[in-house]
C-alpha cells in the first residue's frame, strides 16, 4: 500500500498541521504543472522513454541531496549523540524513510528510484546511461561537478587549503 493510499504519511506526527497548509499552498503550481506544455511534448512511448532516460538523473540527484541533508543536520555517525533541532532531525528522517524505503507495489518495500528504474524498464526507457543507479554502482563523478561554475569553485577552495 502506497503512502498516497493510506493518507498523509505525517499523520499523527508534530508536522501534520504545518504539512497539509504547505501542501495545499502550491495547488495552483501542482495546476500548472499538470498544464505544462511538457504533458503535451511527452505524446508518445519513444518521448517518455527519451525523458525518462534524462529525468532519472534527478530521481536520483535529489536523493543525493537529501542524503547531504541528512549527514549535515542529523547525525550518522557512530558514536551517535544528538544533533541539531529535534525537528529537524524528524523532517529529514522521514523524507530519507520514505525516499528509500516506501512501501513497494505488491508488498515490501523499494526507493524512489529503483521504482523509477523498474517504470524505466517496463516502459523500454534505457537505463544503461543512468549506470542503472543499481545497488553498488557509484558515479565517477558528481553530476553537479560537470558544471564548470561549480569546478572553478573546487578549484579556488583547493588553493586556500
Amino acid at each position: 500500500m502506497s503512502t498516497a493510499s493510506r493518507g498523509s504519511r505525517w499523520s499523527g506526527t508534530a508536522f501534520e498541521g504545518r504539512i497539509m497548509e504547505l501542501d495545499a499552498a502550491p495547488a495552483p503550481l501542482r495546476a500548472a504543472i499538470s498544464n505544462h506544455r511538457l504533458t503535451e511534448l511527452i505524446g508518445d512511448a519513444r518521448s517518455l522513454r527519451l525523458f525518462m532516460e534524462y529525468h532519472v538523473v534527478a530521481v536520483w540527484d535529489f536523493m543525493s541531496l537529501l542524503k547531504a541533508l541528512q549527514r549535515d543536520l542529523t547525525c550518522v555517525s557512530t558514536p551517535w549523540t544528538p544533533v541539531g533541532d529535534p525537528a529537524h532531525r524528524r523532517f529529514i528522517n522521514e523524507l530519507v524513510l520514505t525516499e528509500e524505503s516506501d512501501d513497494a507495489p505488491g508488498g515490501g518495500y523499494t526507493s524512489h528510484l529503483e521504482l523509477y528504474l523498474k517504470a524505466m524498464n517496463e516502459a523500454g526507457a534505457d537505463t544503461a546511461p543512468s549506470g542503472g543507479c543499481s545497488p553498488g554502482w557509484r558515479p565517477a563523478r558528481a553530476p553537479w561537478s560537470t558544471i564548470p561554475a561549480f569546478r572553478q569553485k573546487q578549484r579556488r577552495s583547493r588553493r586556500r587549503l
